[in-house]
């Protein structure tokens, strides 16, 4: 019923209500509409009731008195016959007038005319002579403001007076902005975050605290539009047609003082309706922002401001940056905590705070290319609308786990972790029991959250020779600890061996090609901020490019050159290296190749004289493979001779023997389980050509 008042005419009913339950009151009446009409500033009634002496302040403390004020809220409300009388007769006093919407003067007309309320009788005790103030309000009374018939603007206050919103965890924000809008110059405000962070649900906050009045005596009155420049392009076929179009628009904006523009994706304007020989939509704007003549809030992402909007710089300084931040996970807990109850009531589920908690977790952990809160309100609506299908009473984990599992394809393990990935370990893993336990143990210390907030999750260093399985024990990592194959990323350090490659990794400078690409690093860590990165052969990296790491490594991010922040704390940070087994110091040494002969403290100290301590001294763990001995080898031959054996359907009986044959092998040795895999290779292929060969000479014979 309510959507049939225009605006103004809400705002003074939604303030009514405020006031009623400021007071304590447990019912909306007369009395509270009329002091709501007297504290609107622009409202007619209020400008001729002054007139004789009946000022918001004096009116407010005659209603106290006669019906007191009471320290605790009502916990329920309802309007009076009187308040529900007045609203119906409005109505059809408004379709008398031929109002497309009732107005705030239809309203306090239809107030004063009736026969009896608490208002008027008040009223009456003053002294207020009504028929006279009725007579005045009727001549000065005039149709709702021209904006609100306007097509391809969107009344804000007005949606949100149908559906008030909630706004949790953004105070901060959101006095920022209204700050940004109290300006004498330039009182423009562009709001700059993620996707789904809530950039727009704190402009429609501010929409609604506009309509009960809880704002800054300076906006009181203030009505946001959001302007729909697409809307606007659309059917203007010729030349300059968009341009008269728009201006249209900001002329009754600026006629009207109490407008404020909202503009989503902001970013839009600059080339909108730019036709050739035509200005687009940001020029026409800029000497309207500039002068203060109108309020404008945009809203866009980083990196379209970045992109597209920062360069525009007649256009960027008029406006004041606010920078909306995903929400931490404590934050987005509290906000589902405060718009449960709208899902409850929507779904007819209980929802528990447990299962909240679960959401948040799992969203973190498992979808990661969204962002706070909208992933987590997507994933409890969907959730909620199972749970509702399956006739269950309340929200559920496994209603959870499924709609992820469905949405964003991956796999939710529940269970220990850490032993998971030391049974896989031990199958692919042959000879590195220290290696693989020292692992586990870390491991099972970032799975039970004994690690600092503030860091990556674990930052380790595998030393080893080469083969030995370093690089396939960090993507066992990722898929056991992380549940996807896909949450790992490889960078050969050797290709970072300038200084230059810095850049690789931040990206280029302002005003160098390739300014605006994302490193592939730095794609993959924003994509899947819960995986694994790996640097390979690190030892080969730049000074300059380890530098970048030191702060990865300390404070769990680094700036990239556009001075955003890329996040490693979801991250294993897993560096290889061959340090102390290369091909020159066996030689030298004349080292043989048994575990003993190359002791862990030799590794050591070659590792400390390669890397600065304040380098070593940010790794979590230093893990150490072992050399691949004789039985290993073996081991690992047959191994690879059953698996090329079975994909060539190919058997024999000489498999211990050939698999003693190539472990002793120098190739094997030197090269690892690799080496080992190309003997293997070789080998089998000459077995099964002698065999064959063999098979001709009997045929022949």
């Amino acid at each position: 019923m309510l959507s049939r008042f225009n605006d103004k005419a809400q705002r003074a009913i939604a303030l009514a209500e405020s006031l009623a339950f400021d007071f304590g009151h447990n019912s909306v009446g007369t009395e509270h509409l009329l002091l709501a009409l007297l504290k609107i500033k622009d409202a007619k009634i209020k400008i001729i009731l002054e007139s004789y002496h009946v000022t918001a302040n004096l009116f407010q403390e005659e209603l106290i008195e006669l019906f007191g004020q009471k320290q605790t809220q009502p916990f329920y409300m309802e309007y009076t016959l009187a308040m529900k009388t007045l609203i119906e007769t409005a109505i059809l006093y408004g379709k008398k007038r031929n109002e497309d919407r009732v107005s705030i003067d239809t309203l306090s007309i239809c107030l004063l005319e009736m026969e009896e309320n608490i208002a008027l009788e008040m009223l009456k005790k003053a002294n207020v002579p009504i028929k006279k103030v009725v007579e005045e309000l009727k001549k000065q009374a005039k149709k709702q403001s021209e904006l609100d018939g306007l097509p391809d603007l969107i009344n804000l206050n007005a949606k949100a007076l149908k559906n008030p919103p909630i706004l949790i965890e953004r105070e901060k924000e959101l006095n920022l902005l209204i700050e940004a809008l109290l300006r004498k110059q330039k009182p423009n405000a562009i709001l700059i975050g993620e996707p789904g962070v809530g950039k727009t649900a704190i402009v429609e906050y501010l929409a609604h605290l506009l309509n009960i009045g809880h704002v800054p005596d300076e906006l009181k009155e203030k009505t946001i539009y959001e302007i729909d420049i697409s809307g606007i392009i659309a059917g203007t076929k010729y030349r300059g047609e968009f341009e008269d179009k728009l201006k249209k628009i900001i002329k009754k904006v600026k006629e009207d003082e109490n407008a404020l523009l909202f503009i989503d994706e902001i970013h839009n304007i600059i080339g909108a309706g730019g036709a050739e020989g035509a200005i687009d939509a940001s020029n026409i704007l800029k000497p309207y922002l500039s002068k203060g003549e109108i309020g404008c809030i945009g809203a866009t992402t980083y990196d379209e401001y970045v992109k597209i909007f920062e360069k525009e710089k007649a256009l960027e300084r008029r406006f004041q940056v606010v920078k909306i931040e995903e929400p931490t996970l404590t934050q987005t807990l509290h906000i589902l905590q405060g718009i449960k109850n709208q899902f409850e009531t929507f779904h007819h589920l209980t929802i528990s705070d447990e299962i909240l908690k679960k959401i948040v977790n799992y969203c973190d952990l498992y979808v990661c290319d969204r962002y706070f809160p909208d992933k987590a309100i997507d994933v409890l609506d969907i959730a909620s609308v199972r749970a509702k299908n399956k006739k269950q009473t309340q929200l559920e984990e496994k209603n959870i786990i499924d709609v992820i599992e469905d949405l964003f394809k991956v796999k939710i393990e529940k269970g220990n972790k850490a032993q998971v990935l030391k049974k896989s370990l031990n199958q692919i893993l042959i000879g590195q029991n220290q290696a693989i336990n020292t692992i586990i143990e870390q491991i099972s210390y970032i799975e039970m959250g004994i690690n600092d907030e503030n860091r990556p999750l674990g930052v380790f260093l595998f030393v080893g020779p080469t083969g030995v399985g370093k690089t396939e024990t960090a993507k066992q990592i990722a898929l056991n600890y992380f549940g996807n194959k896909e949450k790992y990323i490889k960078l050969d350090m050797s290709e970072y061996s300038e200084p230059s490659s810095v850049t690789k990794l931040i990206g280029s400078p302002p005003g160098y090609v390739g300014y605006e690409r994302q490193s592939l690093l730095v794609d993959h860590v924003r994509k899947n901020p819960h995986s694994v990165v790996v640097l390979d052969e690190v030892e080969k990296a730049h000074r300059d490019v380890l530098d970048i790491f030191l702060s990865v490594f300390d404070e769990g991010y680094f700036y990239e050159s556009s001075k955003k922040k890329v996040d490693f704390k979801n991250t294993i940070v897993i560096m290889t290296s061959n340090l102390g087994f290369n091909e020159k110091m066996f030689h030298k040494n004349k080292i043989g190749y048994v575990d003993n002969q190359v002791t862990q403290d030799d590794i050591q100290s070659v590792v400390k004289n390669h890397f600065r301590p304040e380098f070593l001294n940010r790794i979590d763990c230093i893990v150490y493979f072992n050399l691949l001995d004789q039985n290993t080898c073996t081991q690992l031959a047959k191994d690879y001779l059953q698996e090329y054996a079975k994909k060539a359907h190919y058997e024999f009986s000489s498999l211990d023997e050939l698999a003693k044959e190539i472990a002793a092998q120098q190739e094997g040795k030197q090269y690892g389980a690799r080496g080992l895999k190309r003997l293997a290779k070789k080998m089998l292929i000459a077995k099964m050509k002698e065999t064959e060969a063999n098979k001709i000479k009997s045929k022949s014979v």
